[in-house]
């Protein structure tokens, strides 16, 4: 009997390690290099971006939505990095989804955010990106490829140490 159980509970580790292995694959993974979606976004100041306009610059880009949970536990991260890297020409973009826009003006204002952010108000961008659930970040290189999609919210380390790859 002692056995029996020794043996399930083994086997219920190593299920979980498979799984645990899995999910870190799909959510923090490296793309091979495809191309980063162009996309216009109207920000919440009034004014538009294209992604094209930053081609030359490392791009942070990130997915999110005051609601979220994990959004708002990365927020104060993103920002803080942000004001490190800004002076390095790192551009950060936040892009809000599945929102109201006064929703996502309240998160902005209570997590002092100061890279631009604007509304995907019909999601095209976040279904030209794939994107799944959030948060989602993206690390764009100066050239305009996508080199690597992080699910989740991502922790200091893991955003500069991916920023630090792009400065490469």
């Amino acid at each position: 009997m002692q056995t029996k159980k020794i043996v399930l509970i083994s086997a219920t580790i190593f299920l979980l390690l498979v799984f645990a292995v899995y999910a870190i694959d799909k959510y923090t993974k490296k793309t091979s290099l495809s191309d980063a979606p162009l996309f216009t976004l109207k920000l919440f100041d009034g004014k538009e971006l294209t992604l094209k306009e930053f081609r030359g610059k490392p791009v942070v880009l990130n997915f999110w939505a005051s609601w979220c949970g994990p959004c708002r536990f990365e927020a104060p991260t993103l920002e803080k990095v942000y004001r490190i890297y800004k002076e390095k020409g790192v551009i950060f973009i936040g892009i809000n989804i599945a929102d109201s826009e006064a929703n996502a003006r309240a998160f902005i204002q209570e997590f002092d955010i100061t890279f631009l952010n604007g509304y995907d108000r019909d999601g095209k961008i976040a279904r030209d990106y794939e994107v799944t659930g959030i948060p989602t970040t993206f690390f764009i290189t100066k050239d305009g490829k996508i080199a690597r999609r992080y699910t989740g919210a991502i922790s200091e380390s893991e955003l500069t140490g991916s920023i630090e790859e792009l400065l490469k």
